[in-house]
C-alpha cells in the first residue's frame, strides 16, 4: 500500500489540482484518513477516471463516486490532499445594502399566499439579478454563492470550510 505524497510522487511535484489529476490514475492506491473531520482508516483504490472525478472502490467492490473538488476548497499537505466543504464568508457591506433594499410588499404577499401567486417571488429575483446578486435570495448557487439566511452570512466555494475529507 503507498501513500500518496503530494509533495512528490513519482519523480512529479504536486502542487495544484491539475497535478493531483494526472496523479490519480486506474490502479492508484488511496489512503482515506479524515472523512468529514473524523479519523479512519480506509484503503482504496482507482478504478475509474473521467474529467470530473474518479471512481475508487475497496477491494474490487461497488465503486464509489469522488468529484474533483475545485482548486480553492483543497489543500495539499506533505502527506496527500484535503478536500474541504464549502466555507462562510460576512456579508460585505455592499451585500447587505443590496439585501436591505430588496422589496418588501406585505400585502402582494398575502395575496400571493392566498391565490398560489408568485409575483413577490418575481419581484424579488428581478431585483436580485439586477444587482449581479442572485445568490443573495438564498434559494440558489450563482458564482459559487449562497445566502443563508439562517447564519445570515454567505456559503462560499472559495472560502474553505471544515475538513471533508483527507
Amino acid at each position: 500500500m503507498i501513500e500518496i505524497n503530494c509533495l512528490e510522487i513519482g519523480g512529479i511535484v504536486m502542487n495544484t489540482l491539475a497535478d493531483l489529476k494526472r496523479e490519480l490514475v486506474p490502479g492508484k492506491k488511496l489512503r482515506l484518513i479524515y472523512r468529514n473531520s473524523e479519523k479512519v482508516s480506509l484503503d482504496r483504490t482507482v478504478v475509474k477516471i473521467q474529467s470530473n472525478g474518479v471512481w475508487v472502490s475497496k477491494d474490487g467492490n461497488k465503486p464509489s463516486w469522488l468529484e474533483y473538488p475545485k482548486s480553492t476548497v483543497l489543500g495539499i499537505t506533505p502527506n496527500g490532499f484535503r478536500i474541504y466543504w464549502r466555507g462562510k464568508s460576512p456579508l460585505t457591506p455592499e451585500e447587505k445594502r443590496i439585501r436591505d433594499n430588496a422589496p418588501e410588499d406585505q400585502k402582494q404577499a398575502e395575496i400571493d399566499a392566498l391565490t398560489d401567486g408568485s409575483t413577490m417571488y418575481w419581484r424579488v429575483k428581478r431585483y436580485f439579478k439586477e444587482h449581479n446578486a442572485e445568490y443573495l435570495m438564498g434559494t440558489v448557487f450563482e458564482c459559487g454563492m449562497r445566502y443563508d439566511p439562517n447564519t445570515g452570512m454567505v456559503d462560499d466555494d472559495k472560502v474553505k470550510g471544515d475538513l471533508s475529507l483527507e
